[in-house]
């Protein structure tokens, strides 16, 4: 057995050559994707799966806690716009030029002399009535058909509602020839009070608590409430000046343009409609309309200052673009 070993190892030698030898014509004739990642595995940059790094505009814009330096480029025309229209617009870094710009456009203050905005033209006391401070002899009108309609007699309602209809044309004749701002503005706010009457504890319900909504500028739950009100009482005008109005905070004009319409069908003299209705004019770029949508209010409300204003304005660019 032992002298079989050498012959066995120069066997296993000889096998062993040939295999090397075989192997490495192989590798010389088809090994090319064999060799190169060995070959030149220092040379030859590893490329990686993630998108190429934006540009040095990109990456400095971009630094904010909310983005990374690997962002992809398609996305900066969006984030441009969004951080010029956006009320809060994340922070950039100031290397950026056209980002700054963006950035100071949309925070920039108010001019002293800028127009003011249309959510600001008709103030929240002038909607909604305040509660009414009312003398022992001189008791408030609205309060008084209020517990005439509320009395047990419910036979008595049409002549209630006969009732409400004079003293509201009464109060809207005072109204008119009244001399003093301020005691034009109570007789306003109790014809207000008048208009706010729906006949229903419901309607009256829901409109008080739309009116809560608005003063905490919460106008999502107001309008939910005002849309249930009209839904329920189609002819309640009241109901479309507050949604309209809540349209002109939320800047959508053409949504107050129609509730507009059926507050003024409903009741033509509705001084705050038309009050709304110029102010809707006025922002949608049509000066000549809002001049007679305010005429108009003035004819029923003469003392409102607020509209006195707003034609004294309108009167003036018209006169500078003249001259």
């Amino acid at each position: 057995m032992i002298h079989f070993l050498p012959l066995y190892f120069k066997t296993l030698k000889k096998q062993i050559f040939i295999l090397v030898c075989v192997s490495i014509l192989f590798l010389l004739f088809h090994g090319n994707g064999y060799i190169s990642p060995f070959a030149f595995a220092s040379s030859t940059p590893v490329l990686s799966s993630s998108p190429p790094p934006p540009s040095s505009l990109t990456a400095s814009s971009l630094s904010s806690s909310f983005f990374t330096a690997s962002l992809p480029t398609p996305l900066l025309p969006t984030l441009s716009l969004l951080t010029a229209f956006s009320p809060s617009p994340p922070l950039l870094s100031p290397s950026s030029s056209s980002f700054t710009l963006l950035v100071s456009a949309a925070s920039s203050p108010s001019s002293p002399f800028e127009e003011p905005s249309p959510q600001s033209l008709l103030p929240l006391d002038d909607l909604i009535p305040n509660q009414p401070s009312t003398t022992p002899h001189e008791p408030d009108a609205a309060k008084t058909l209020l517990e005439d309609k509320e009395s047990p007699y419910h036979s008595h309602a049409h002549r209630t509602k006969q009732r409400k209809e004079k003293e509201i044309v009464r109060l809207l004749k005072e109204l008119k020839y009244c001399a003093n701002a301020r005691e034009a503005k109570t007789i306003s706010q109790q014809i207000q009070r008048l208009w706010s009457q729906s006949g229903s504890e419901t309607i009256d319900l829901l409109m008080t608590w739309a009116e809560q909504g608005i003063s905490a500028e919460n106008y999502g739950l107001a309008l939910d409430y005002l849309d249930t009100a009209i839904a329920l009482s189609p002819t309640y005008a009241e109901a479309w000046s507050r949604r309209a109005w809540i349209h002109i905070q939320l800047s959508d004009f053409k949504l107050a343009m129609l509730d507009l319409h059926h507050a003024l069908q409903l009741e033509p003299r509705n001084y705050i409609a038309f009050f709304e209705l110029g102010i809707v004019m006025e922002a949608t770029q049509r000066p000549e309309l809002a001049i007679k949508a305010y005429e108009t209010a003035l004819t029923f409300y003469p003392q409102m200052q607020q509209v006195q204003n707003r034609i004294d304005t309108l009167l003036s660019k018209k006169f500078d673009q003249n001259i």
